[in-house]
């Protein structure tokens, strides 16, 4: 609109007066003033940018003014640093006028005013300004701490008002809380089919949400079980969590990552949530007698061992799936109380892993045998119940008893121990004559005395003499050789010991001082020592006298000293010859008195032949061979029954021996060997052997090689040490073959020990033992994958006798995972026990021994019978139950290839096949498991035991599988499940839907 004025020379108004208008030189119409001196005149509108020429006349008067039009189009609003900001962050936005766009042409003073708005369209703040040379005017504002649009309106009143509107949409700031929840809450059943949603929400220090936020999701700090997420416009992400078959937590941690561009450095916000998967309600309650069997009152309970008439009886209670319930009270009963009772506490309640254990004794007049129904034992907890049978007779039989531990939280790849005890029980021993070789070391030691008289304890006086130089190494002081000997310097004696002589002197003593023949070579240039003997009166006995004349055997050393004096003091001394390639060893002293340990021929009061004749007028009906050995062996007497007659014929071969050479155990076992195997034996008899020797063997390792073919040919050696024996071989020998080692120190003690084997020889329970601990497993396309598998070196077995061998089973994969001991002779009374290792590899339930584990044995009248196992269960939790469904990670795919349709097929029992294909890219391995679920929606069984395959399977493969399922099941619907899971992607599934009528059991489409 364009105003002319009109005015008098006195400034006053003059109205109705004529104006005329010319618009850019055209006439544009004449208008009369206003009261007020006014004349008005439209101009415009232009479609574009323009600058009016208005020029207005009255009379000779006229005045001329210039009217621009601006394209409020042509008005451009920029926002810095972004449309999109944090909250309560500084913003500016830039308003660009431009006259001519087209030519880029500012325009300039143009004036404009901003406003800025928060989101409730509340006043944040207000500026004016005009537009400099560039067209610009600049607006900053701190916006609003809310979420949402912050309005700025750019405007002019002379322009027509409002001219620009634009927004900066307000965002959270910087994530400084991780707010996290499931749904459902924790914790779920642990039934493979229950899963959580995780709902995350970012929210910055106002608790506004941050959208677009990048968060990685790690499970239990393991980066392999992640997964990257992006918030949502309100703050928010979900993520699927599997759900899982096994009863554990897992933690989930939610971390964002900022920059804090001031300081230069990383901000880390995080949270974490824990996710629980628990047992369902008790379901399945199993109770088993462990041992299965126990003894009549026929049978009596040795001194200090255990009731031989109790048992444990298990409760163990678990839900559908197997978990362990803890806490729940069982109530144990006899169903019999005439044969046996509860005799342990009849209410408990049940442990982590799910067990309460209380014991079952046979009544003391229960004199019966029942080895197949045995007594009802009865286990109860609420509604559940089970029954087990406990078997009792007086024959003779082999009692198990097994253990596995822990048997709670257990993991795979965790190493649970095993314990198995094995006793020989029974009241009928049913005997059987024995082939008996007695063998005889016959080296020249055994022309020693045989009872040790000091140490008091029996035990010989061990150590060390050292050379004058104070060091093993060094040569003796001054040692010269002559004649393949040493010169010992005087200064190389050192005293040994003191020892007292109390007696009445009517017995020579002897004084030993010997060591290892291992350390002594044959050209007498080996370790060993020299021995010197005086007393108070001046006697002198030594074993070197010096030059060329030695009174010395090899590494053997003593003196014989007649008529010994009550209360006199002998001096010992010995001096050390030290070969740095035969090693050191050290000396044994000890003081022996008569008789002789077997002496020469004629020496019929000698300890070893005095013993041996008394065994052999015990052995009457069984046959006895006599067997001698040094450095060679013989049969001095072949096998013969054991009567009258042949008593003395035995009994003169065993004078007839003598003592002379070296010792050489392997000899003498091999010459029995052939004595119990030959023409001479009689093959229905059982095999024994009794080895008598005081020395070190000269060659141990064939000794050890002897022992097992002995132990092959079912051949038990006893064997008797006597003086200062080599007790290691010794007892090897008798533990790999069954028998036992007895060390004596007296011609009484060897009458004794000979004595006591005879009694074992008629108390053997089980003479020939092979035990089989079978684990659950599944065979799958030619693969064997048991439930856990040994650890090698592991397993150490305790002989009877108490010694404890490391003794690694044999191991049958060949259709089962069965691992395999040889106990060896069991014999009444007697405890063998085995503890080892075993690598869990399976999740869920696991059987480290099944009921199908066994110890076949013979007894000694040749027949044969069985001793069974209890099954050991237990429940093991995966590595996980999946990855988290939003990775993008390919994971299996599953599909069933027959039966088809999958919504039912017409079968015919006893078994379906199923068969199905999992394509797999990925660049792991996977399992499957298959779940059997009836129409309840209750998982009734996982075959096989939970995997299927056991094993696990290459990515970047399709693989076809199938699987028979038993259809002769209770009637009903059945959904079987098919899971292929890799832990990193998705879980890939298929399931085919069956039926099982009531009326013939046929399976139909539904």
């Amino acid at each position: 609109m364009a105003i002319a004025t009109v005015k008098d020379q006195n400034g006053n108004a003059i109205s109705n007066a004529a104006v005329n208008f010319i618009i850019d030189g055209v006439y544009a119409g004449t208008v009369y003033t206003d009261a007020s001196g006014n004349a008005n005149m439209p101009v415009g509108p232009y479609g574009s940018t323009h600058t009016a020429n208005v020029t207005a006349t009255i009379n000779s008067l006229s005045l001329s003014a210039n009217v621009k039009f601006l394209d409020r189009n042509n008005l451009f609003l920029f926002r810095y640093p972004s449309a999109n900001q944090p909250v309560q962050s500084y913003a500016e936005v830039d308003a660009v006028f431009y006259s001519d766009l087209g030519n880029s042409t500012y325009a300039a003073g143009v004036p404009l005013t901003f406003t800025a708005y928060d989101p409730y369209f509340s006043v944040l703040g207000t500026y004016s300004g005009v537009t400099d040379a560039s067209g610009t005017v600049r607006f900053f504002f701190n916006m609003s701490p809310l979420l949402g649009n912050n309005t700025v309106v750019v405007s002019n009143s002379n322009l027509g008002g409002t001219l620009k509107t634009t927004v900066i949409v307000g965002e959270g700031g910087d994530v400084s809380n991780i707010i996290i929840s499931s749904n459902p809450a924790s914790p779920v059943l642990a039934d493979g089919t229950s899963g959580y949603t995780l709902t995350i929400q970012a929210t910055d220090s106002g608790y506004n949400p941050v959208r677009n936020k990048h968060l990685t999701i790690v499970k239990n700090q393991d980066i392999n079980y992640s997964i990257d997420v992006t918030t949502n416009n309100n703050g928010y992400a979900t993520v699927n969590i599997p759900p899982s078959i096994f009863v554990r937590n897992d933690v989930y941690t939610v971390t964002a990552q900022d920059i804090d561009s001031a300081n230069n450095s990383t901000k880390y916000v995080n949270n974490s949530i824990t996710l629980g998967y628990i047992p369902g309600p008790a379901t399945v309650l199993s109770v088993i007698a462990d041992p299965n069997a126990v003894a009549n009152a026929n049978v009596t309970t040795p001194g200090g061992a255990y009731d031989v008439h109790s048992t444990d009886i298990i409760t163990t209670i678990t839900d559908a799936w197997g978990h362990p319930i803890s806490g729940q009270t069982v109530n144990v009963a006899s169903l019999n109380s005439t044969l046996g009772s509860i005799s342990g506490p009849t209410t408990g309640v049940t442990s982590d892993s799910g067990e309460f254990t209380t014991q079952f004794t046979l009544n003391a007049s229960n004199r019966l045998v029942d080895t197949t129904m045995g007594v009802p034992v009865r286990a109860t907890s609420g509604s559940l119940s089970g029954t087990c049978y406990v078997l009792y007779t007086d024959d003779s039989f082999l009692s198990i008893k097994s253990s596995v531990y822990p048997k709670y939280n257990i993991s795979v790849n965790d190493t649970i121990n095993v314990n198995i005890t094995v006793r020989g029980i029974g009241w009928k021993i049913r005997g059987q004559s024995y082939d008996i070789a007695l063998i005889f070391d016959s080296s020249g030691s055994m022309d020693w005395l045989s009872t040790t008289i000091y140490p008091t304890t029996k035990d010989p006086v061990l150590g060390y003499i050292l050379p004058e130089t104070g060091t093993m190494s060094a040569k003796m002081y001054s040692t010269v050789y002559k004649n393949g000997h040493n010169d010992i310097d005087p200064r190389d004696w050192h005293f040994v010991d003191d020892y007292t002589y109390h007696g009445n002197g009517s017995q020579s003593i002897e004084i030993m001082f010997s060591s290892s023949y291992r350390n002594y070579s044959s050209d007498n240039s080996g370790t060993c020592y020299y021995l010197m003997v005086n007393d108070s009166a001046g006697d002198y006995w030594s074993t070197y006298v010096g030059g060329t004349n030695y009174d010395h055997s090899a590494n053997e050393n003593y003196v014989i000293i007649p008529n010994p004096v009550n209360g006199r003091t002998y001096h010992i001394y010995g001096a050390y010859i030290y070969n740095s390639a035969m090693g050191g060893a050290p000396y044994n002293m000890m003081v022996l008195t008569e008789p002789k340990r077997l002496g020469q021929k004629g020496d019929v009061d000698s300890a070893a032949k005095v013993a041996a004749s008394l065994f052999v007028n015990n052995m009457t009906n069984n046959r006895v061979s006599i067997v001698w050995f040094n450095t060679s062996s013989k049969v001095a007497s072949h096998l013969k029954t054991v009567d009258s007659t042949n008593k003395t014929i035995i009994n003169n071969a065993i004078n007839g021996l003598g003592a002379s050479g070296g010792t050489q155990i392997a000899l003498g076992i091999n010459s029995a060997i052939a004595e119990l195997t030959g023409p001479y034996s009689n093959s229905s008899n059982k095999k024994a052997a009794i080895l008598l020797s005081d020395g070190y063997s000269q060659s141990p390792g064939n000794d050890i090689a002897a022992a097992y073919t002995a132990k092959n040919d079912s051949i038990t050696i006893f064997t008797i040490g006597m003086g200062m024996p080599d007790m290691k071989t010794l007892g090897d020998i008798a533990n790999i073959t069954g028998g036992t080692f007895n060390m004596t120190t007296s011609a009484i003690d060897l009458q004794y020990v000979y004595g006591n084997i005879s009694q074992q020889l008629n108390q053997i329970v089980a003479n020939k033992t092979d035990m089989h601990i079978i684990t659950n497993c599944t065979y799958i396309n030619g693969t064997l994958y048991p439930d856990a598998v040994y650890v090698p070196g592991s397993a150490y077995v305790k002989y009877p006798n108490g010694t404890v061998v490391q003794q690694d089973p044999s191991i049958n994969s060949n259709g089962t995972y069965d691992l395999r001991w040889n106990p060896g002779v069991i014999k009444l009374n007697d405890t063998w026990t085995l503890n080892y290792q075993l690598r869990v590899i399976m999740p869920g339930p696991i059987q480290p021994i099944t009921n199908q584990s066994y110890i076949n044995f013979t007894r000694e009248d040749g027949s044969n019978d069985s001793a069974m196992f209890t099954t050991e269960s237990l429940f093991v939790n995966g590595t996980s139950p999946g990855n988290l469904s939003l990775s993008t990670l390919p994971g299996p795919n599953v599909t069933i290839l027959s039966p088809l349709p999958k919504t039912g097929y017409n079968t015919t029992p006893p078994t379906q096949k199923i068969a199905w294909q999992v394509n797999y890219t990925g660049n792991y391995s996977y399992n499957e498991t298959i779940t059997q679920i009836d129409s309840s929606g209750t998982i009734t069984a996982l075959y096989p035991s939970a995997k299927y395959p056991a094993g696990t399977f290459d990515g970047n493969s399709n693989r076809t599988f199938s699987f028979d399922w038993d259809s002769s099941q209770i009637a009903g619907d059945y959904s079987i499940l098919i899971i292929a899971d890799d832990h990193h992607g998705d879980p890939g599934s298929d399931s085919v839907l069956l039926r099982i009528r009531y009326a013939n059991g046929q399976i139909i489409l539904v």
